[in-house]
């Protein structure tokens, strides 16, 4: 799967590719394919987790579901689904199902105690990325982090639904494939 030459693009890529079957099961999470319906391509994945952290830092810790890795094949990228939604908000909003769904068998209830945080990040220059996330699916500023290879990421959070305000993101009902 190619994704695309950019650096967020680069790393997207290596993750699925290698790291994802390297790392630790508590640090890859979970990690959902996405193929296309008709010609069975590889769309692309969102990898989430768990974090148990203060998602602000006035507050005490909290669960939270993060979006650690998507990827989108560079075929993909800003297309309408079959869902009338973007592909990448299909992807997105099957991820926060799937998560629902997992924090719900994990506590033993029929459903999650309630709709947790949301955390993603996104490479400063990634403007794309960091305006879907901000202006579609409404996310807000966290914070600003650096990381060893000197490279900047913006940390976004988004409130659970309820908390959110009404009408600032993009819905879908969302399917295991899109396209």
């Amino acid at each position: 799967m190619t994704i695309g030459a950019e650096p967020w693009s680069q790393d997207a890529e290596s993750w699925l590719k290698e790291w994802v079957w390297k790392a630790a099961p508590q640090e890859r999470g979970e990690t959902i394919l996405f193929f296309d319906r008709q010609s069975g391509a590889l769309v692309g994945y969102v990898s989430w987790r768990f974090r148990r952290e203060a998602v602000l830092d006035d507050e005490s810790k909290r669960w939270s579901v993060e979006i650690h890795f998507m990827g989108i094949a560079a075929g993909y990228q800003h297309t309408p689904s079959d869902q009338g939604c973007s592909v990448a908000t299909v992807m997105f909003e099957t991820a926060l199902n799937a998560s629902n769904e997992a924090m719900a068998k994990r506590t033993g209830k029929k459903r999650a105690k309630g709709p947790m945080p949301t955390l993603i990040d996104a490479e400063v220059g990634n403007e794309w990325a960091l305006g879907v996330y901000k202006h579609r699916w409404g996310f807000q500023h966290r914070r600003f982090r650096s990381s060893e290879t000197g490279r900047v990421y913006e940390e976004l959070w988004r409130p659970p639904p309820e908390a959110a305000d009404s009408g600032s993101g993009e819905s879908a009902s969302p399917g295991p494939m899109v396209a």
